[in-house]
């Protein structure tokens, strides 16, 4: 990353987790958050618990935040866990796994999972998870639990952490000024032929996915007569 690089302060900010991860115990001791990412769905919307995850970037630790909602009316979830089977060609080790104790209807909370990373690396890894907890019949009136508990297991969708998820959104003022100026000391540009996809436009969709970073100049969308086009996307790669 060019520290000469004119970020610009838009009204569209980046979210940051740092005071919610701030109060649990012992996320101290991590630092501070080095860049989150966006929630990303892993079950479908229609399940008991719809549940979706961020991925949030340390120094040398990485916590992945499972979003949980209960939909079912007059049924509380009790010590709601996400159990991570993962494979990576690092060295990685989940240090801690804090469930959610108690999620009422329409209520969501939060937990997470701890990863140790190796020194200077940005580890690429591949999650099968499953969702395990309990529920019990619940009385609103009452405000009580009437039901001995049942016990639920699920599995959720296949997900990775992978380059993208390393990369920061460039914020810049002007993208053909900075590319033609001295600002970037890394940069490049590429041509691509891509003839298994069936349009331009799933082109530069997969370009943007594959690279991370953020599209400018309305790059990421094309008039439908073109049949060439130029994409512009800018990014900050972290470093450890």
């Amino acid at each position: 990353r060019n520290e000469n690089v004119q970020l610009v302060d838009t009204e569209e900010k980046i979210p940051t987790y740092d005071s919610k991860i701030a109060q649990i115990p012992g996320f101290n001791s991590l630092g501070p958050i080095i860049l989150s990412g966006t929630p990303k769905a892993i079950n479908d919307l229609d399940s008991e618990c719809n549940i979706s995850y961020i991925i949030h970037i340390f120094k040398s630790h990485i916590v992945i935040e499972f979003m949980c909602k209960n939909t079912i009316p007059h049924i509380v979830m009790e010590n709601i866990e996400i159990h991570s089977q993962f494979s990576s060609d690092y060295e990685v080790v989940i240090l801690k796994n804090i469930p959610i104790n108690l999620l009422k209807y329409n209520d969501v909370d939060s937990g997470f999972i701890v990863i140790g990373c190796p020194a200077l690396m940005r580890p690429l890894i591949s999650f099968e998870c499953t969702a395990n907890f309990a529920f019990r019949d619940f009385d609103e009136s009452l405000n009580i639990c009437t039901g001995p508990p049942t016990f639920e297991s699920f599995k959720l969708n296949q997900f990775d952490i992978d380059f993208t998820d390393y990369v920061q959104p460039l914020r810049i003022s002007s993208f053909s000024d900075s590319w033609s100026s001295t600002q970037f000391e890394f940069s490049s540009s590429a041509t691509f032929e891509l003839p298994s996809l069936e349009s331009i436009q799933d082109s530069i969709d997969l370009l943007i996915d594959t690279f991370g970073g953020v599209a400018f100049d309305h790059s990421d969308r094309i008039v439908p007569s073109a049949t060439v086009h130029t994409l512009n996307i800018g990014g900050l790669v972290l470093t450890p």
